[in-house]
């Protein structure tokens, strides 16, 4: 079910992928010198995902894994293969796609060819794995086994912008809206804690959302919808 014809899956990546960079004004492909074999796989299954977890979340945990392994220091390549296969198996079954995707990364990433031109090695795959297993942001209690996963959650994370989390979630009553925003983003009682690494690289755009989830309102969340 993770395998699809060649160049159907390339049409995903070819039109997907080109749209999503002009919809955002990106000029640079975050996934140039990516395997394009892995990049149209990836996005063939996240095609079939819910709305929140298709391209363009795929392309904003990208971008943000490019900042903070820049900020930080990481493996950004590795970082944006794993943005890459992060939620390429919700459309199987959300509530353990994260293990499903480490699986399919440790199982296949070995076959696709890093930017340098060699096969991903062992290390490499291991990592990537690591960081697909331990990517989910809104688990309540982390403990990350490496500083790589830990930053990969917190790009998955993204950053916290109050209309697009409005017009991101599932559901279509602003009131239902307003109470799953607050209860998993309130910045006192919030189950989505956000991890070190998030509160470092986007501690001003953490305020600035903290303050827009007190002040939500049923008026605020129709306009939005509306926007």
């Amino acid at each position: 079910y993770l395998i699809g014809v060649k160049s159907f899956y390339y049409l995903y990546y070819q039109s997907g992928l080109s749209k999503h960079f002009l919809q955002k004004g990106i000029t640079m492909n975050v996934f140039s010198g990516i395997d394009k074999e892995l990049v149209a796989i990836t996005n063939y299954n996240f095609a079939k995902n819910d709305r929140a977890h298709r391209i363009e979340h795929i392309t904003d945990v990208a971008v943000n894994s490019v900042r903070i392994a820049e900020a930080l220091n990481l493996d950004k390549e590795l970082m944006v293969v794993a943005a890459l296969c992060h939620d390429m198996c919700c459309h199987i079954d959300r509530a353990t796609h994260h293990s499903l995707g480490s699986d399919w990364v440790t199982e296949n990433l070995g076959k696709y060819r890093s930017m340098e031109g060699s096969y991903y090695n062992e290390e490499q795959v291991k990592l990537v794995a690591e960081m697909v297993y331990h990517h989910r942001a809104s688990s309540k209690t982390v403990v990350y086994p490496n500083l790589h996963c830990e930053a990969f959650a917190a790009a998955d994370r993204g950053i916290l912008e109050i209309v697009a989390m409005v017009k991101r979630v599932s559901f279509t009553d602003p009131a239902e809206i307003i109470h799953h925003l607050v209860d998993k983003f309130h910045p006192e009682t919030g189950y989505a804690k956000l991890n070190s690494v998030h509160q470092k690289i986007f501690a001003k755009e953490n305020e600035e959302f903290g303050i827009a989830i007190k002040e939500l309102t049923i008026e605020k969340v129709i306009a939005i919808l509306n926007s």
